[in-house]
């Protein structure tokens, strides 16, 4: 079975759909983007390409049981010792979540492909964490 199919076959319903229609976007988006799997969800950046290292931004998307999911939008050090990373805000979804956050998402994207300028940061971003981040 494919990591997305694992994925999605742990959310609730109504996330699932979600979520599978984010990944479609995913596919499509220029410029290209380059998914991690992970034990806990998958990360999302800018790929590499001839002209352009692989960008720094990173959205993770995560859950939390069955019926929440979290998009985290970060960056990691710079130093290849350190494992901090620099937060940019969480968004959370969950069943019965509403168009505007999935619209958020979507404009994770736009974020994430802009380097977290805040000019493109999306409404819905939280700016408190209130979950624990995995680090797998």
């Amino acid at each position: 079975m494919s990591e997305t199919r694992k994925f999605l076959a742990r959310q609730d319903s109504d996330l699932r759909s979600i979520l599978q229609g984010f990944l479609e976007q995913i596919d499509e988006w220029d410029p290209k983007l380059e998914v991690t799997w992970r034990r806990s969800g998958f990360e999302v950046r800018i790929a590499a390409d001839k002209n352009n290292p692989a960008g720094r931004p990173r959205l993770f998307v995560f859950n939390e049981g069955a019926d929440k999911v979290f998009a985290f939008f970060y960056k990691p050090s710079r130093l290849s010792f350190s494992k901090d990373r620099f937060a940019y805000g969480l968004l959370a979804l969950h069943r019965g979540t509403s168009d505007m956050v999935i619209d958020s998402l979507t404009a994770g994207l736009v974020y994430l492909a802009h380097d977290f300028k805040p000019s493109h940061r999306p409404e819905k971003l939280g700016r408190t964490i209130h979950v624990t981040i995995p680090r797998d």
